[in-house]
């Protein structure tokens, strides 16, 4: 079985958090690590964190991929997207006429031409094609 990777986005301070604060319960619930006491206690401000998933897949640099990231590959560039109804990762593309589209790739994606390039927090004006 694949270990599940996740990251932490801060809302407030506008940063990744160390995951090594956090665990995901398997109902979701994010919960915080208490330093004075060292155990887990469920986050109150839900609304403050964004939790984003881990793909299990790496890009031509050996970066890992999560949700929320910005790829960019030899067809143009695509963000990760959690979709809970397929219970997966998939692309979300532009269409030349404007529109956005999920697909599960290119025509032709490979992980050995696509590299992660930024994320929608940090890199907001890098939006998919």
């Amino acid at each position: 079985m694949r270990e599940i990777k996740f990251r932490v986005w801060d809302k407030q301070n506008m940063r990744y958090r160390d995951t090594e604060e956090f665990a995901v319960t398997g109902t979701g619930r994010l919960l915080h690590l208490s330093s004075i006491y060292g155990d887990y206690n469920e986050v109150d401000d839900v609304d403050r964190y964004e939790v984003e998933i881990g793909t299990g897949l790496k890009d031509v640099d050996g970066v890992e991929i999560y949700e929320g990231d910005i790829l960019e590959d030899p067809f143009g560039r695509c963000e990760v997207v959690w979709v809970q109804e397929q219970c997966s990762c998939l692309l979300l593309t532009k269409t030349s006429s404007g529109f956005w589209r999920l697909e599960c790739g290119h025509a032709n994606y490979t992980l050995e031409t696509t590299e992660v390039i930024g994320n929608v927090h940090d890199n907001p004006d890098e939006e998919a094609e």
